[in-house]
């Protein structure tokens, strides 16, 4: 699937809008952060197909204003800063 949602996803995205889905953050290059499973709030759509989201981090929440959709399993390392709906997550570094 294209990174951009594509047109005929375009309405489905847009009810979801307040929907709280997954976002996998980038963690560090070094790895001594890796990336983890986040919760995320859909808070808009990008004319570009990118949705807007708020990120749920334990210290806080961030805004980010444009992030891209896949089809990988939340927690990969394809999932890496990308948001994903679909309910499967895989623990990065065997946790």
């Amino acid at each position: 699937m294209s990174e951009i949602v594509k047109e005929r996803d375009l309405e489905k995205v847009r009810r979801h809008v307040g929907r709280v889905v997954q976002y996998t953050n980038l963690g560090d290059r070094d790895g001594k952060y890796p990336p983890e499973v986040q919760a995320a709030l859909i808070t808009g759509l990008n004319a570009d197909g990118t949705v807007s989201l708020h990120v749920f981090y334990r210290t806080g929440g961030f805004d980010m204003p444009s992030v891209s959709y896949t089809e990988e399993p939340a927690g990969t390392d394809g999932a890496r800063g990308k948001w994903s709906s679909n309910g499967k997550i895989r623990m990065m570094g065997g946790v």
